[in-house]
């Protein structure tokens, strides 16, 4: 079947709910710490990818799997900020390690996935 206009309604409230949440995740961050993490996007990428991937490989829930992403997310964040970041912001202001993590991830994702879409069927018969 084709795509209806309800599908693409849903797809673009989505998307831009994700758009905002991240502009608001980098204001916050920037106004509390007066730090620009570069590698924001990837971040999200990265639970995206965790998300997607515990619904299509162990059948979780959407809804679970995107609660469960959240601490895990947490765990990521404050593993990469104690390893890499904050020995980097206490000897200078310059933190080229965000630019050089974004760039990691995103050719990283890139390497492992060829740039394809991803989706799954979520219940649905088409």
């Amino acid at each position: 079947m084709g795509v209806n206009l309800l599908d693409i309604i849903i797809a673009g409230l989505v998307m831009g709910g994700i758009y905002a949440l991240a502009a608001v995740g980098l204001n916050l961050q920037y106004g509390v710490v007066r730090v620009l993490n570069m590698a924001y996007g990837e971040f999200i990428m990265v639970g995206g990818f965790i998300g997607f991937w515990m619904f299509t490989l162990y059948r979780i829930n959407p809804i679970l799997s995107l609660i469960l992403c959240i601490p895990t997310m947490y765990i990521l964040g404050w593993v990469m900020h104690r390893i890499i970041f904050q020995p980097i912001r206490s000897k200078s202001e310059n933190l080229d390690a965000f630019a050089g993590y974004s760039i990691l991830a995103s050719q990283l994702w890139v390497d492992l996935y060829y740039a394809e879409p991803c989706s799954s069927r979520m219940g649905r018969e088409d």
